[in-house]
């Protein structure tokens, strides 16, 4: 742990190897435009901070340090830690839903755009690129869509028939 002696920031950080972890750290506050580094040279420099081992020899890296970062609120990192697959994606997804709701105009400008190149198949698909027309004709869900229209048609002449 990297903590301000003036404040209570900090940074919660994780290494196998303390000597060259610590060594970049120093190096990297001289000019490096991270937050932290930043804050480091806004705040007397390495004078101003203590650095503490909070655990050795730990098995779960990663997720011993994102554990210290929650628990210990540390003010100064700006990434988690470690994430699985699942939960990597759904912060994706909200931060590109969010995106979208911030930069509507952009959205719109791109909709418009592409919508140019779009058609809607004869299986109803709608908003299908025309440079991909033929590889989505051979697509199962094409073929799946054109067979039920054609049930659909084969039915109905057969109920007008009776």
């Amino acid at each position: 742990m990297i903590k301000c002696k003036t404040s209570e920031d900090c940074y919660i950080g994780s290494t196998v190897n303390i000597k060259r972890r610590l060594k970049e750290h120093k190096y990297r506050s001289k000019n490096d435009t991270n937050p932290l580094y930043q804050f480091i040279r806004n705040n007397g420099c390495w004078d101003n901070f203590e650095f503490s081992i909070l655990e050795e020899n730990c098995i779960k890296l990663k997720e011993t340090e994102q554990a210290y970062i929650e628990t210990i609120e540390s003010t100064l990192n700006t990434n988690r830690a470690s994430i699985d697959y699942k939960t990597h994606l759904a912060l994706g997804l909200i931060h590109s839903k969010k995106w979208r709701l911030n930069n509507p105009d952009i959205v719109k400008k791109y909709k418009d755009k592409y919508n140019k190149w779009t058609l809607t198949c004869e299986c109803g698909e709608e908003n299908v690129n025309r440079n991909h027309m033929s590889r989505h004709r051979s697509s199962y869900r094409h073929k799946k869509k054109v067979a039920e229209k054609v049930a659909e048609l084969t039915t109905d002449e057969n109920l007008s028939a009776s």
